[in-house]
């Protein structure tokens, strides 16, 4: 990789995915070794962030809910 960017952040939805998936099987090939961070903003988390969620570091979010995983944070 010519750039190598020590963070992927997403903020959920279809779009994210990818990204969010390279990352992990660069991550997985010891090719990268950065953080994937996903931030939530909707009350509900969605199907693609709740996917993603196994792949990432942390989970942020905005609204008080039930845990899905223990690398979660409220922000606000």
């Amino acid at each position: 990789l010519k750039n190598r960017p020590k963070v992927v952040f997403s903020t959920g939805g279809y779009g994210g995915v990818a990204p969010v998936l390279a990352a992990s099987v660069l991550r997985s090939l010891r090719l990268w070794n950065g953080r994937i961070l996903l931030h939530e903003q909707n009350a509900v988390p969605g199907r693609a962030t709740r996917y993603m969620l196994h792949h990432a570091d942390l989970l942020m979010h905005s609204f008080p809910q039930p845990s899905y995983s223990e690398k979660e944070v409220l922000t606000g």
